[in-house]
């Protein structure tokens, strides 16, 4: 075996005994023995990678669940902690429910078993997807989602389906008695179906609700409850609707609150909890309710997401989840075991080794403080696109927000070494994605008209934000400064301009394609990278175009000299630049990155969709002995 493949065993195992490490490496990644590695930075949650997606959990008592998700992700509780477990399948999982500790099922794309041992697939008799599972006994059981499936403790059988919508949750009471429901809003006009099995057939009933049904929990016979929903298109909000079972009809009860509702959880006709979630716009939180015996009231504990599930073992146990959050119930509070940032994060900018921020949507700040990153509060929702600091006192970060009644602006942030503050947020019909600092006293923001899509551009000089003239119609999506009187802006179409101290004018661009980012190492040396993995190099005559080993779009670029820099981009993508030549590296996340800071050859930090960190580090690591033959 010759050394390249002996240091690539090593490596890939070592990254799977590291914490939060994950290593996938395509055929045109290089391993390279002189570069250091990249590794998820680990927030403590149950996947450092934030490519985790948990759908459901079930509990057999207080020490004994699971959960699942997307990709097949299977976690179990052993009363301690939570940690994930060999998966037979890379299908996405969406219920799951345990009759014991050797017996439980899980459904979504395909069909799991637990035996007490290990998770199995179970031959699926249809290729619809399953939304719910309830298991009665070991023998007889029900799974809804495309279809209508039951198990007769040998295999699992289609049955005859009444509706053509697909349902969303199933309770059976009895043999004889179960109910599932489901339907979709699309649009205004929501479709919705109730279903139920008499021990014979599955009879949809009819219902007088312009209403989607997700979620379905019975109690007795007489007592049961339906949560739906609908969309409000006018003020950009979901509407929750609370339906009760009282043994001839089901009837609307208040609710005290809008949103959606994925999962509810009976323990008795006097005490139930159910979770959701809602939105405005692209911004969402979660929702919890308990049930009393009176009333559904809302309980303290909101995520910044939706919550997907919950399971109760008693009045003072149970967890709730959705996405990587985790929350647990003790009676008394609901407690965040795990809820990591899972925002999309747009840019970074780093200080120093142990002071930066990270920024991103519904007004995410992140500081980096030399051992961890923390949430800072934000002074707005807005999303933001662009941070950029002059010191640990003084940064500015742009942005962009939208509200159904009043339209969409901009909205520029200062930071001033003890709070983020609102400076301006009047900037109507303009989105500004980019920011970049010569001093306190000069600095630039670039983007684009919200209509036109124009290239806009302000300058800051010390007291305020004022437009300049811009002399292109393409948008502008990143900007660079080498000095006050040398700068650069990318955008568009290729569009590259000029800043020479006294006006911005439109340089010759050797590419059409979109340019994301640029930076600059000095007056005659600098980058930009693009869509369709387009790399651009200046000279200090002129900007062309050089070899690229990837055709995915780049979104950030950082130099720590003239022979060292990083790309990131789509699909977890990483390039690094040795001085001749750029080459793909391995990645340890598939999230989107959108922007890396290097803050010298032996260290790095990028962010990027759902939240996620990696980090850069060239320290030499210790490994343990490895005998391959």
């Amino acid at each position: 075996m010759n050394k390249i493949l002996r240091f690539a065993v090593m490596f890939l195992l070592l990254a799977a005994l590291l914490p939060g490490s994950r290593i996938k490496a395509k055929p045109s990644q290089i391993i390279n023995p002189n570069l250091g590695a990249w590794f998820c930075y680990d927030d403590g949650s149950l996947d450092a990678c934030h490519e985790k997606s948990l759908r459901s959990v079930a509990l057999v008592n207080p020490g004994y669940g699971w959960a699942v998700g997307a990709g097949g992700d299977l976690f179990h509780w052993d009363g301690r902690a939570w940690f994930q477990v060999s998966s037979p399948t890379d299908a996405d999982l969406l219920s799951v429910q345990m009759l014991s500790a050797t017996d439980g099922w899980a459904v979504g794309e395909t069909i799991l078993h637990w035996d007490g041992n290990a998770w199995s697939e179970v031959p699926k008799p249809t290729l619809a997807w399953l939304s719910s599972v309830d298991m009665l006994s070991p023998t007889d059981g029900w799974a809804v989602g495309d279809a209508i499936l039951h198990w007769d403790g040998n295999a699992w059988v289609e049955v005859i389906n009444p509706t053509d919508e697909r349902l969303n949750s199933i309770d059976m009471v009895s043999t004889t008695d179960g109910w599932a429901v489901g339907g979709y809003c699309p649009s205004w006009d929501c479709s919705s179906v109730i279903l139920h099995w008499d021990g014979s057939v599955w009879k949809e009933l009819p219902t007088q609700f312009v209403v989607a049904l997700t979620s379905v929990a019975m109690v007795s016979a007489t007592d049961g409850w339906v949560f739906a929903y609908n969309y409000d298109y006018l003020y950009g909000w979901l509407n929750l609707y609370i339906l009760h079972w009282d043994g001839s009809s089901w009837d609307d009860v208040p609710s005290p609150v809008g949103g959606i509702v994925g999962s509810v959880a009976m323990l008795s006709a006097t005490e139930g909890w159910a979770v959701g979630g809602n939105c405005y716009g692209e911004y969402c939180w979660s929702v919890i309710l308990h049930w009393d015996g009176s009333a559904w009231r809302v309980v303290p504990g909101s995520v910044g997401h939706m919550l997907e599930s919950v399971a109760m073992t008693s009045a003072t146990d149970g967890w709730a989840l959705g996405g990587l959050a985790l929350l647990h119930w003790d009676g008394s509070a609901w407690s965040e075991v795990s809820n990591p940032v899972t925002a999309d994060l747009s840019a970074l900018a780093m200080v120093s080794s142990t002071d930066g921020w990270a920024v991103g949507d519904y007004g995410t700040l992140l500081r980096w403080e030399g051992n961890a990153w923390w949430a800072v509060p934000s002074p707005s929702v807005a999303d933001l696109n662009s941070v950029a600091m002059v010191s640990a006192s003084d940064g500015w970060a742009v942005g962009y927000y939208c509200e159904v009644k009043t339209g969409c602006w901009s909205e520029i942030w200062h930071w001033d070494g003890s709070a983020w503050s609102v400076q301006t947020s009047d900037l109507f019909d303009v989105e500004l994605r980019s920011v970049a600092m010569v001093s306190a006293t000069d600095g630039w923001a670039v983007g684009y008209g919200d209509n036109s899509l124009n290239g806009r551009i302000l300058r800051w000089d010390g007291s305020d934000w004022t437009e300049l003239p811009s002399p292109t119609s393409n948008p502008l999506y990143s900007v660079a400064m080498v000095s006050a009187t040398d700068g650069w802006a990318v955008g568009g179409s290729g569009v590259i301009l000029h800043w020479d101290g006294s006006a911005w004018s439109e340089a010759l661009s050797p590419v059409t394609s979109d340019l994301n980012a640029v930076v600059m190492v000095s007056a005659s040396d600098g980058w930009a990278v693009g869509s369709g993995g387009v790399i651009l190099h200046w000279d200090s005559n002129t900007w062309m175009e050089l070899p690229s080993p990837t055709t995915d779009s780049l979104h950030s670029v950082a130099m720590s000299s003239a022979t060292e820099g990083w790309a990131v981009g789509s699909n977890g993508l990483i390039l690094h630049w040795d001085g001749n030549a750029w080459s793909e590296v391995l990645s340890p996340t598939t999230n989107k990155l959108s922007s890396i800071a290097a803050l010298s050859a032996n260290g790095g930090w990028a962010v990027g969709s759902e939240g996620t960190i990696i980090y850069y580090t060239s320290v030499t690591r210790t490994y343990l002995p490895l005998l391959v033959k």
